[in-house]
């Protein structure tokens, strides 16, 4: 869809941000993949808060659609000043999403190079300025990285490999990176999209700074693979007199508020209770099953998934602390 296009005379839209309609001679703008437009206020004001806010690219506001912008869109919208920007934010995204990637610590000096953690000396090709790879401060004879408490309170997010810091301080191992939105538990540094993943034997916990010791990990498993089908088991038996009671209860209810008669109500309340038990036993065996795949299926996967990502992780590079120690003997 051309520029052109988007100004052209179409039919009346209805904005989802403001969720106001306009007609057919309003200005508009979509993304070239997709439908859903935009008055152009809102446009303006979506693209501006976007760049500010470095939330780049720019994506279609309908959940779930992730089509995006083309730099044509944005010239058209907010024109050529803000475009420069919206273009260096861009740069400056992909710069920092590179694991290879250092930017020059000297005060005002924004350029970037790329180097490895084979050859730690970087030399800025602006103000000429050295600096260590691994731990980004100013190089000089006899370098060492300072450690302080780098190497337990920063990590690269798992996704785009950008440095994330998180404060010692017991508080929740859910990371999201800012950068790329990834959220990966910290503790392991997997990709996590639910806290069941603090649920699993994999000795990684919700909150604090370290992992389960084997022991309790032992003892955990043993209790959730041994007491899981107890627990299942029970709540199956719950969930028998529940359906039962619930559902003619509901019937004779809903019937009461319309205002039916008294052998309407009756009608409702027989037929009820004449499909709660096939409903209960309809729920009792889906439930069951779908429990115990969980417990059975998908925690073990998830566990062993994780290790099996550990070990190649571990083939694929050496770790932080294996670069700092590469570094100090230079």
């Amino acid at each position: 869809m051309s520029v052109e296009a988007e100004v052209a005379v179409e039919g009346s839209f209805s904005c989802p941000i403001c969720i106001a309609d306009y007609g057919a001679n309003e200005k508009w703008c979509s993304p070239e993949a997709c439908s859903h437009k935009l008055c152009q206020e809102c446009a303006e004001q979506y693209f501006d808060a976007a760049i500010k806010n470095r939330d780049l690219p720019l994506r279609c506001v309908i959940p779930d659609c992730g089509c995006t912008y083309e730099r044509q869109q944005v010239e058209h919208v907010l024109g050529k000043d803000d475009l420069s920007k919206y273009e260096a934010i861009l740069l400056l995204n992909y710069l920092e999403s590179d694991p290879n990637v250092r930017f020059c610590p000297v005060a005002d000096c924004p350029f970037a190079v790329i180097g490895t953690p084979d050859d730690p000396v970087i030399e800025c090709g602006v103000c000429g300025g050295s600096f260590c790879f691994t731990c980004r401060n100013s190089w000089a004879e006899g370098h060492k990285c300072v450690l302080f408490e780098g190497v337990d309170s920063v990590k690269a997010c798992p996704n785009c490999n950008i440095p994330i810091q998180k404060l010692q301080d017991n508080s929740c191992n859910k990371m999201v990176c800012p950068q790329c939105k990834c959220a990966f538990c910290w503790l392991c540094r997997k990709e996590v999209n639910e806290i069941d993943h603090f649920w699993t034997p994999s000795g990684c916990t919700y909150y604090g700074k370290s992992t389960q010791g084997k022991r309790r990990r032992c003892v955990y498993t043993v209790i959730y693979l041994v007491g899981s089908p107890v627990f299942i088991g029970f709540v199956a038996v719950m969930l028998v007199p529940v359906v039962v009671i619930q559902i003619p209860y509901s019937a004779v209810q809903r019937a009461h508020e319309k205002g039916k008669s008294r052998l309407h109500l009756i009608g409702n309340g027989v037929a009820g209770a004449m499909i709660s038990p096939f409903a209960a036993a309809a729920a009792v065996a889906v439930f069951v099953p779908y429990a115990l795949g969980v417990v059975y299926i998908y925690v073990p996967a998830s566990f062993f998934s994780r290790h099996i990502l550990r070990r190649f992780r571990r083939r694929k590079g050496r770790t932080d602390t294996e670069r700092i120690k590469d570094c100090t003997k230079v």
